[in-house]
């Protein structure tokens, strides 16, 4: 005679890596999300002019959870959300050189494989994962051209923001107009990484 005993839900390891905590914090991302929104708070309640690009940030990273984007993509959002927001808030592209270098190489990896994402879920570009299963090697070159002309074209209104900004004394950034063409190359670079990426994930994903 044998008995059943059925195991009691514990916390064990894939429990603590890939969350289901609870409702409100459901992983170690919502951990990082909700100490970005405390940093906000923060920013705010001492009356600093750079909570207005941290408020903003913390409403994209709170429509990613509500969206609930796949775990790899939030991380990197909410990775390039604090690179190019409290990059702002901390006064750190002025007062580190090369800081603007680490943001336009590293955010576009972060966030432009989400605006493909936001795309696909509107209906107005095709699913990667239907392509890379029925192994339609035109429509996963098309995806990836749109997934690096979403990018470029992020990248290139991010600086004309910034030349404007230069140009025209409005922000904390003061940095040469060079600054600015060359920040386009880096992040052009950095969004052919993110489309490559996003097609890696996905064949990963769909095999």
């Amino acid at each position: 005679m044998t008995t059943h005993v059925e195991a009691h839900p514990g916390w064990d390891r894939r429990r603590l890596v890939y969350g289901d905590w609870s409702w409100l914090v459901r992983d170690g991302l919502d951990v990082i999300r909700l100490a970005f929104f405390g940093g906000t708070i923060a920013f705010a309640v001492q009356g600093r002019s750079t909570a207005v690009a941290l408020t903003a940030a913390s409403v994209v990273l709170l429509l990613a959870r509500i969206v609930d984007l796949p775990r790899w993509f939030d991380f990197g959002l909410i990775m390039a959300m604090t690179l190019i927001a409290y990059g702002t808030a901390l006064g750190l592209y002025g007062n580190w050189f090369y800081y603007d270098k680490v943001v336009h190489g590293l955010s576009p990896v972060g966030y432009v494989p989400v605006l493909y994402i936001a795309l696909v879920r509107l209906g107005v570009v095709p699913d990667p994962g239907e392509a890379i299963r029925e192994r339609r090697v035109a429509r996963i070159t098309g995806i990836f051209i749109v997934t690096l002309a979403v990018g470029m074209a992020v990248g290139a209104g991010y600086e004309s923001v910034e030349w404007i900004e230069d140009k025209f004394g409005i922000d904390l950034l003061s940095r040469p107009t060079m600054f600015t063409v060359r920040g386009e190359c880096r992040a052009t670079a950095a969004e052919l990484e993110a489309a490559q990426c996003a097609r890696r994930v996905r064949e990963r994903t769909f095999e």
